[in-house]
Parts: structure tokens; sequence; C-alpha cells
């Protein structure tokens, strides 16, 4: 995700540079097959860590590219000395719990890994506190 979110109103302006340059990125394999946490304020954050072997690094350098075209939308890459950490969120707690090391090893235990092939990015938008929808679709360039 790019934050802060850019505008609904401003998606059609952004929409046709994006198209073009995520074309030059081609589809690939994402894993996850590994949990981990981060705590976050007085919570503790549960989430899928990504990998791309295929294409090492590539979510990052898509990340990198975005923020480049849309100035001004770095937050998560701002946030910690680590920069932007892709992750998918599973799950939180309301408290940081002295054994979370403990259930997520657990967690890990029966954890089925997940691989699936990326070939579109969503421009998405809610209105509110209901689900996001699908506004735009960018398509990644096909692999040969």
């Amino acid at each position: 995700r790019i934050f802060p979110f850019v505008k609904i109103h401003d998606f059609s302006s952004v929409y046709e540079e994006l198209r073009r340059e995520m074309l030059e990125f081609k589809t690939f394999k994402l894993q996850f097959n590994e949990l981990s946490y981060f705590q976050h304020g007085n919570s503790c954050v549960v989430w899928l860590k990504p990998s791309t072997p295929e294409c090492e690094n590539i979510i990052n350098k898509i990340q990198n590219k975005l923020q480049e075209l849309l100035p001004g939308f770095d937050e998560l890459s701002k946030k910690s000395d680590k920069g932007f950490q892709p992750h998918l969120t599973i799950g939180q707690f309301s408290s940081v719990s002295k054994g979370i090391e403990q259930k997520i090893q657990s967690l890990q235990k029966e954890f089925k890994p997940i691989e699936f092939d990326v070939n579109e990015i969503y421009m998405i938008h809610r209105r509110g506190d209901v689900p996001f929808e699908i506004e735009n679709v960018l398509k990644l360039k096909s692999r040969d």
C-alpha cells in the first residue's frame, strides 16, 4: 500500500502513468512461508513475510517506482529505519504478550505455505468503514 492514499478524484490523473510504468515489471511468483510479528503501539501485529524467489526484491522495486511516481506517498518507507517492509497482516493482539514468540512458533508449525502468481496491481478505495473496492487494474508485463 502507498500511504497516505491517493484521493479517489485523483485516480484518473495518475492511472495512465502508473499503468505504463507497471508494464515494465514482469509478473512474478509470490510465496508466504514465514510468520512474524511487530509491535505497533500497545498492540502486536502478526504478519506473513513474502518472498519472491524468481525475482528478488521485486515488491520493494515496485514500491520504489510507485513512490517515485507519487511524491509524498512514502509514509511506510519512513516509518522505521528498515524502510518499507512488505508484509501481509493476518491478525492483531490487543496487547503485547510476553509469550508472543511461542504463539508465533505454534502458528508457524501449523501454517501451510501459500504461493500464487502476481500479474496485476489494484488501485483500491473505500468510503468510510466499508470494504475496499477495486477502481483500476495495473497489469504487469507477461512472462515470455
